[in-house]
């Protein structure tokens, strides 16, 4: 009996080094058992940076590994033959332009695209008149594919432009298991957590000062900060700290993986990302705080409001507002039981929408209505 011939695709994405949101959804679908049985996949890194500090920067040797990945792309094309071309691009700077030529050497040889949105542009690069002629030119005749409501939003606009619109959130896997709650033990600290990049716009200064605020309220509590430094430097992390008198009460532990990072999000009370990144969509750190059955505070930055059903699975604060912030830090405190069922009821929204097997799901059913079966 022969085989069901299957359909071939092509996926340009970003995958790791260097660890960001793209990049782990990148590796999600490159080792997902699912779309690989459902199609004839082959794979190419669209990465030209090895690491984080690398992101959003131009420099020389970039330029050698943009004309290498177009080479591969155009090789990838020809030899394989895709009947669809999967490619997440990047939506400001430098590596904006990189891509709209990525869509035009793609579009030239009659590719069937769709384009994964991992990021959004900033407001001030998506106001130029002639990024705007640029942003036409992407979604002309491709199809588009964005993590929530709020994001296809922003790009409403040019969207008509598209053969397809799709919303399809991030996923990801159940490593929570056996949730492990501090209960009422009273003599464990209030603990809140940030995980995340230690990046100045992802509000870690803004939570440092929330926490001077509940500390000078007379609040026992303690915040755990894990990241990987960044513009935020560990010298002058310690600075702020010593500066605000909170070096009792928050520690910066570094990059953390695997059952280390996990431990952190057991002992945490409540989740905290006072984000106002400018580039932020659909943080996968919120969906892994939810998978631990932890309230989330956050800000309505990019599709977080998807996320996060305020006063039900947690808090939307103002943007760099320190005291609305620790406003909601000292509410959670004040309602522990309140806290704890926001929590639970992010885990069954997690369940609900964000389990990576409802992603995989999904990814391949928006591949095959591309695909045109």
């Amino acid at each position: 009996m022969m085989k069901e011939k299957k359909h071939k695709i092509l996926f340009c994405m970003h995958m790791p080094p260097p660890v960001h949101g793209a990049a782990v959804v990148g590796q999600q679908i490159y080792e997902s058992q699912l779309i690989r049985d459902s199609y004839e996949c082959s794979y190419i890194n669209v990465s030209t940076s090895t690491s984080l500090d690398d992101v959003g920067r131009f420099f020389i040797k970039k330029i050698t590994r943009t004309l290498a990945f177009y080479r591969q792309v155009l090789n990838a094309v020809k030899k394989e033959r895709p009947e669809l071309v999967y490619f997440t691009p990047s939506t400001s700077g430098w590596a904006f332009y990189r891509d709209v030529i990525t869509i035009r050497l793609l579009r030239n040889r009659k590719q069937n695209i769709v384009l994964h949105l991992h990021n959004k542009p900033t407001n001030a690069f998506l106001h130029k008149w002639y990024n705007r002629c640029f942003w036409r030119s992407f979604f002309d005749d491709v199809s588009a594919i964005f993590l929530g409501n709020a994001l296809a939003k922003q790009l409403e606009e040019f969207t008509p432009l598209c053969k397809h619109v799709f919303i399809c959130p991030n996923g990801m896997p159940d490593k929570a298991g056996s949730i492990h709650k501090k209960g009422n033990d009273t003599s464990l600290p209030f603990t809140f957590l940030f995980l995340s990049n230690m990046i100045e716009m992802k509000g870690v200064y803004v939570l440092l000062e929330a926490c001077a605020f509940l500390k000078q309220k007379g609040y026992a509590f303690r915040c755990n900060f894990v990241g990987q430094w960044f513009d935020v430097t560990k010298e002058a992390f310690d600075v702020k700290c010593a500066q605000l008198g909170i070096i009792d009460c928050v520690q910066a532990f570094g990059p953390k993986y695997g059952a280390e990072k996990d431990a952190f999000l057991q002992q945490a009370d409540v989740f905290v990302f006072p984000t106002f990144y400018p580039a932020e969509c659909l943080p996968l750190v919120l969906i892994e705080a939810m998978q631990y059955a932890l309230p989330v505070i956050s800000t309505d930055e990019g599709a977080i409001s998807d996320i996060i059903s305020d006063e039900k699975t947690g808090l939307i604060v103002k943007k760099q507002n320190v005291s609305a912030l620790a406003e909601g830090m000292e509410w959670l405190i004040e309602h522990p039981q309140e806290s704890i069922r926001m929590g639970q009821a992010g885990r069954k929204r997690y369940e609900q929408y964000y389990i990576i097997e409802h992603f995989e799901r999904r990814v391949r059913e928006i591949l095959l209505h591309c695909i045109g079966c």
